[in-house]
């Protein structure tokens, strides 16, 4: 009797962690799944998150998100976990930077464009989003990411006006990194 008692309270305890998980996923993908699993599917969630006025972001783009074939900017998950009350976001943050880095990879050899598109992704939506941050127009921006994609030789002031737009602290780790990246490409 007393082993069927605890195989109750263990199957409720499962229960109960998998109720909560969703608070504190430990990827990308977990976290687009347990969202789905507690509204209903991929179409609720989709709803949901479009009457908290995140735009975009269809079932088929959350399908996207969950099998791994596509990584949204830190800026729209963040956005997506706010919106459904994710609080931990810790290890999905470490996650996100790893997937996004390869899938940057991926579409350009150079090492200091990826780290620059990285930065980019985490403090805004789009590129266009982060040009309002600059006091230069888009198609600069454009200019300046595609030569160091090109690997072309940059001056320092294009790279260091963006960092500054996205907020980095000059005595920071990863600014030292980028700047030895920049010293690599130039």
């Amino acid at each position: 009797m007393c082993k069927k008692v605890g195989e109750i309270f263990q199957r409720r305890s499962q229960r109960d962690t998998k109720r909560v998980a969703w608070k504190s996923p430990g990827s990308v993908s977990e976290m687009i799944r347990l969202l789905a699993v507690r509204e209903g599917g991929l179409v609720p969630l989709s709803r949901k998150l479009r009457d908290a006025e995140l735009a975009g972001i269809s079932p088929p783009r959350l399908r996207s998100y969950l099998q791994e074939e596509e990584t949204p900017s830190w800026s729209l998950l963040h956005g997506i976990a706010e919106s459904c009350g994710v609080k931990n976001l810790g290890e999905v943050h470490i996650n996100w930077i790893h997937r996004y880095r390869e899938q940057l990879k991926q579409k350009s050899e150079s090492l200091l464009a990826v780290e620059l598109r990285l930065l980019i992704a985490e403090v805004a939506p789009t590129l266009r989003a982060f040009a309002k941050r600059l006091p230069f127009n888009y198609s600069v921006l454009l200019r300046d990411l595609y030569r160091v994609e090109g690997l072309e030789p940059i001056k320092w002031p294009h790279i260091e006006r963006l960092l500054r737009a996205a907020g980095l602290p000059s005595s920071s780790e990863r600014w030292r990194v980028i700047v030895r990246l920049w010293e690599a490409q130039n």
